[in-house]
């Protein structure tokens, strides 16, 4: 489990691995011409939508490290910028293969399940999926779910976590995954990680990361509602997504729904004694009352 874990300036991009980072709520817009959910089914599309995005990443990070250096950037300061932006290829190479593989399944291929080579994404995506639904239960019940979010779920993820620690949690569930499994390649041992202690401790320690980006819950869930309907994958024919099931977008209640889904081990140990001690022990006393600011707004979207 990563110790330590504090609150982030809110909408700053640090880029230090000691605190979550944050970005500026433009950086993941991937040009203002761009409409969400239009994305076109083509290696273009896909493509075209994954380089403005990370561009608009970078150009976001060097305007913030120009302001925090008084206007100016110095060879030295971009060449240490150079070196963060290279330790971000692993993160950004796993967002490409899955957007590659969103595109061969829409066009009737079969990919491999891009979680199961990603221990960490399987294990974020496994508190979600039970909101998932299709065909025209995408229309009638409140506030849907589709697994066409992924795309952009990940690239969230990336993004609020920052390249180190993600890829340092999917090491970790790597290994897990390898001490569980033990050679195993069913189900049932992809069910024994899910609930492997240890692979659970992980995922509350990203918990603790995600939630601090939502201190300002309106602010950041619009953010994310904008980045996933950005990078929503393909419909899905088969699961009987045409006409206007097909026309599906990510709605901010979706959002809150998916939140509390996804912070849901968080929730519990704030609300019981043991867990609020094991956080402080982890986390520092600051972090935990963030996050319990953080849990009151879900608390009162709830009432």
């Amino acid at each position: 489990m990563t110790k330590g874990t504090r609150p982030a300036t809110e909408d700053t991009a640090t880029g230090e691995s000691s605190a979550p980072p944050r970005r500026p709520a433009r950086a993941h817009v991937a040009g203002e011409a761009e409409k969400p959910g239009t994305a076109a089914p083509t290696p273009a599309g896909h493509g075209q939508a994954l380089a403005e995005a990370v561009v608009g990443s970078f150009v976001e990070r060097l305007k913030a490290e120009a302001k925090r250096k008084g206007g100016t950037l110095t060879i030295g300061d971009l060449e240490a910028l150079d070196r963060e932006f290279q330790k971000k290829t692993k993160a950004l190479q796993a967002l490409f293969e899955q957007s590659f593989e969103e595109f061969v399944r829409s066009q009737g291929g079969q990919p491999r399940d891009h979680t199961r080579r990603d221990p960490f994404g399987r294990l974020m995506v496994h508190r979600i999926s039970h909101l998932f639904v299709e065909g025209q239960a995408l229309l009638t019940e409140d506030h849907a779910v589709s697994r066409r979010i992924l795309p952009g779920f990940f690239m969230a993820l990336d993004m609020m976590l920052g390249a180190d620690s993600v890829a340092r949690y999917r090491d970790t569930c790597a290994r897990i995954a390898e001490r569980v499994r033990d050679g195993r390649d069913d189900d049932a041992s992809w069910d024994e990680v899910l609930a492997d202690t240890e692979a659970n401790a992980v995922a509350l320690d990203a918990q603790v990361a995600i939630a601090l980006n939502f201190r300002d819950l309106t602010k950041r869930s619009a953010w994310m509602v904008d980045l996933v309907n950005g990078h929503l994958s393909p419909p899905d024919a088969a699961a009987g997504e045409a006409g206007d099931a097909a026309a599906w977008q990510f709605t901010e209640g979706a959002c809150r729904r998916v939140l509390d889904a996804l912070l849901s081990d968080l929730k519990q140990a704030l609300s019981d004694d043991g867990g609020r001690r094991t956080l402080g022990r982890d986390h520092g006393a600051e972090t935990c009352a963030a996050l319990a600011e953080v849990m009151k707004q879900f608390d009162a979207g709830e009432s």
